[in-house]
């Protein structure tokens, strides 16, 4: 069974403060979309149950994460350094959702959601995170993956 919605913000919080050392600062839920440009990344999770966790980071919270992790200023942090931290946090919480899970799963490697997922996403229901450097976005959608 899938975890709820306190235990999944469990999740990306002990992900985000271990990864990037720094809180997640409050949480809501069913808020308007970010602004564009913004990033998707997506994990599958199959075998007992079968989904994909859906993560939606804006440009420069991922800059931000992505100056921290790596050391370097913001204006020094590339688009590949932003793809790879987004890509390595939706893979962390990921494996953390697929760890609470019953039975016996896989996890996918991380990769740039479809078209097709972000527009499920864009009206699934979110949890919303705010943290320093901006803000980000998780849904986890059941069913089949990709």
């Amino acid at each position: 069974m899938l975890p709820d919605a306190d235990a999944l913000t469990d999740i990306a919080r002990n992900v985000w403060e271990s990864t990037l050392g720094f809180a997640i600062l409050e949480t809501a839920t069913n808020r308007a979309a970010f602004p564009a440009p913004h990033l998707w990344w997506a994990v599958d999770i199959s075998g007992h149950w079968h989904g994909t966790v859906l993560l939606c980071v804006p440009e420069g919270t991922a800059r931000h994460a992505a100056a921290v992790t790596f050391d370097r200023a913001p204006e020094q942090v590339t688009s590949t350094d932003t793809a790879d931290i987004v890509a390595e946090l939706t893979n962390m919480i990921g494996g953390n959702i697929k760890g609470q899970l019953g039975g016996t799963n896989k996890l996918s490697l991380p990769r740039v959601a479809s078209a097709e997922e972000i527009a499920r996403a864009e009206v699934a229901p979110k949890l919303w995170f705010n943290c320093p450097g901006g803000e980000f976005a998780m849904t986890v959608a059941a069913g089949s993956a990709r």
